[in-house]
């Protein structure tokens, strides 16, 4: 068992304004190292975050801005597991290295909140909190201390794989291969992708009519292994393009292309370069 839990705390209302990090190393069910680093956020401090975690520009004047910290962050994590309580901390990291032009960090971030609801429903009426959670399993910490919150979430994870006989690449792979509900045409569609699939890992969206079946397309692409999105984000790896229909198809695509511009990995594919994607994986 060996994994990372990261947890960061930011000046304001920007993912990007981060201004502490605190990372917890675990190995063989304990927890075996911490850091706790003060950052600059290169921005201002607003009330109501200050109000939460108490950071303020005196705790950072002496720090340094995310960039200074990235090459740390990349020996440690990269293609690492790194556990994370919902996906804020993934989205204040990517959003930090697109501020300072950096390359993205190829992480395996699993959510533990995920993993709360999915493998302790009896907990529900209690909440998926750090707090709540802390609390259920007698762990005391200081919150929003991201080191602090680091740390209980590394508890909870090593109780909870424990608990269920798990690992940490199981439930990687367990929160992956989770089944997508979405709207199509007035319905309610669930897709589970595929996890012996080439592109599993992998989120694909669709927009527009297609010449053939848009049902049949994502259910082929999810027996790829792709996970099907009913929206454009940070995240999205393709974007098919239908005909437009509507002004649907023009807001996918121009966000798809903000945040191309930003360096997201998105690839967009028209209907004939997407069959002739999923007949070269089927093949």
């Amino acid at each position: 068992m060996h994994f990372y839990v990261l947890d960061v705390e930011t000046a304001n209302r920007e993912a990007s304004s981060v201004c502490q990090i605190g990372i917890v190393e675990v190995a063989n069910g304990e927890v075996i190292k911490r850091w706790s680093i003060f950052v600059d956020p290169n921005g201002p401090f607003e009330y109501h975050n200050v109000r939460v975690h108490g950071i303020t520009e005196k705790d950072v004047v002496d720090a340094e801005y995310f960039s200074s910290y990235y090459p740390l962050l990349k020996s440690l994590l990269s293609h690492q597991y790194v556990v994370q309580h919902t996906n804020f901390d993934q989205m204040a990291i990517d959003q930090s290295c697109l501020k300072y032009d950096l390359e993205m960090l190829p992480i395996k971030w699993v959510d533990s909140s995920r993993m709360a609801h999915k493998l302790w429903p009896e907990y529900k009426d209690c909440g998926y909190g750090l707090k709540a959670l802390a609390e259920i399993f007698d762990i005391e910490f200081k919150a929003h201390d991201a080191c602090e919150d680091a740390t209980a979430t590394a508890e909870i994870v090593i109780k909870t794989l424990v608990h269920h006989e798990m690992t940490i690449e199981s439930l990687y792979h367990l929160q992956l291969g989770e089944a997508k509900t979405i709207r199509f045409e007035n319905q309610k569609l669930t897709y589970k992708p595929n996890p012996d699939g080439p592109y599993f890992g992998k989120n694909i969206c669709f927009t527009g009519i297609l010449n053939s079946s848009r049902k049949d397309a994502m259910a082929r692409a999810s027996a790829l292994g792709f996970r099907i999105t009913d929206r454009v984000n940070f995240y999205t790896h393709f974007l098919v393009l239908g005909k437009p229909k509507r002004q649907q198809h023009g807001q996918k695509l121009i966000k798809a292309n903000k945040l191309i511009e930003m360096k997201a990995p998105i690839t967009l594919l028209n209907e004939a370069e997407f069959l002739a994607l999923l007949e070269g994986a089927e093949s």
